[in-house]
């Protein structure tokens, strides 16, 4: 009601360097937005994301002609302002446009000011919520997640599992000899090469899959609903390939292998604690027959 236009956004910044925007809420003409990602090159959103007040009373289509929007929508008006945090940074910006030319530049780019000025700081408390929630749920060193996700992406693959009548395989993995990397070379080169090695292990996922770094050189991986037994095998004979090749960190040239102990929902275990302690055994087991394999667990009769 204060600002009487057509078309009006709240847009995050994503990346102020590429000028990549999400749109988090708006109206539209007659309805609200959905969330959606666009780029700000080549629309007003340039000079707003530069710091500056943009305000175009008419004939916008004119500086912006690749600006698509405003020719769909037939805009000839457009008003921006940034939204900043605590620390003035830029974190996004507020726009409106219209189908009409706006007059009172004044009056236009205040009440935006002030709308901008909420949504900066509203913008900012939900970033540090999400990077609270991340460092609560994500191994800080790798940016996995940590035991805590795991337990609970476990729990509920063991859930859908009962109910949809399949597997769920989980692979205990560690590293061969990773101490005498760490006491040789340093915990600079140990931490460089978790990190390389954890997103070697990513990188052989499905996208429904979990890797997990429950501390030290120590990960879980969680393949909810895999087909049959070999699946399981098959992963981990994957992960021992892609893991073999040479890293160089800081000149040094290193080689890493694991030893993976593979436990499987319901053959081996019935809840999510017992399942972690079989695939534990089964690691143990690997460890005895020479490391850089893969061992399933089995049962003592």
């Amino acid at each position: 009601k204060a600002l009487p236009v057509k078309y009006a956004y709240v847009n995050e910044s994503i990346d102020i360097k590429e000028l990549e925007c999400a749109s988090l809420a708006g109206w539209d003409s007659d309805k609200f937005i959905e969330k959606k990602i666009f780029n700000a090159v080549d629309t007003p959103g340039e000079e707003v994301l530069a710091g500056m007040l943009a305000f175009h009373p008419r004939s916008i289509a004119d500086t912006y002609p690749k600006f698509h929007k405003i020719i769909d929508s037939k805009v000839v008006s457009y008003a921006g302002v940034p939204c900043f945090d605590a620390q003035f940074k830029i974190i996004g910006y507020l726009s409106v446009m219209d189908d009409k030319p706006m007059l009172d530049k004044k009056r236009t780019l205040s009440i935006l000011k002030i709308f901008a000025a909420r949504a900066g700081a509203e913008m900012e408390r939900k970033r540090t919520e999400n990077a609270m929630r991340d460092m609560a749920y994500h191994d800080a060193l790798t940016g996995l997640p940590n035991r805590i996700l795991l337990h609970d992406r476990l729990e509920m693959s063991l859930i859908q599992a009962q109910r949809n009548n399949t597997l769920v395989g989980l692979l205990y993995i560690d590293f061969d000899r990773f101490k005498q990397i760490n006491d040789n070379l340093g915990h600079d080169v140990g931490d460089k090469l978790l990190q390389e090695v954890g997103a070697r292990l990513k990188g052989c996922l499905r996208q429904q899959d979990t890797v997990a770094r429950l501390g030290g050189d120590e990960f879980i991986l969680l393949l909810p609903e895999i087909a049959n037994h070999d699946d399981a095998g098959l992963l981990a004979q994957k992960l021992l390939e892609t893991v073999r090749p040479p890293v160089i960190i800081d000149q040094h040239k290193l080689s890493i292998t694991l030893s993976i102990g593979i436990g499987l929902f319901p053959v081996d275990a019935d809840d999510s604690k017992s399942l972690i302690k079989c695939a534990d055994e089964a690691l143990y087991k690997a460890k005895k027959n020479g490391r850089d394999c893969y061992q399933y667990y089995k049962k003592q009769n």
